[in-house]
């Protein structure tokens, strides 16, 4: 039997109207926004949730929900707007990293369970 990871589905996201109109969206591409938020918060809460073994695939997949974001809000996809220290059960240094946002010097911990292999964006 193969193993499975649990999703778990939350419902309400609110976007920022104020962008929605400058980015000139219409009612489909705002649906696919809303759409990439819910799977959001739904990776995030499997984050908190899964075993150690099933970190680093459940991160690739928030890292590309990240970057299908950014595309989805007509921005350019762009990694080191990718702020990594806030995934869930992530230990890296916040504060520095904020700091450093969004230049490319961010600060991983080596026991992070997520990032302690050095991979974050």
């Amino acid at each position: 039997m193969k193993n499975k990871i649990t999703l778990i589905v939350k419902k309400e996201v609110k976007l920022n109207k104020f962008l929605i109109k400058k980015q000139n969206l219409n009612k489909k591409e705002i649906e696919k926004i809303l759409n990439l938020h819910k799977y959001r918060l739904t990776l995030e809460l499997s984050i908190k949730s899964a075993e150690e073994k099933y970190l680093s695939d459940l991160y690739k997949l928030w890292l590309e929900n990240q970057r299908d974001l950014q595309r989805a809000w007509k921005f350019k996809q762009n990694d080191l707007y990718i702020r990594f220290w806030e995934v869930p059960t992530c230990s890296c240094p916040k504060s520095d990293n904020n700091f450093m946002y969004p230049r490319d010097e961010y600060i991983s911990e080596k026991t992070c369970k997520i990032h302690k292999r050095g991979i974050y964006v």
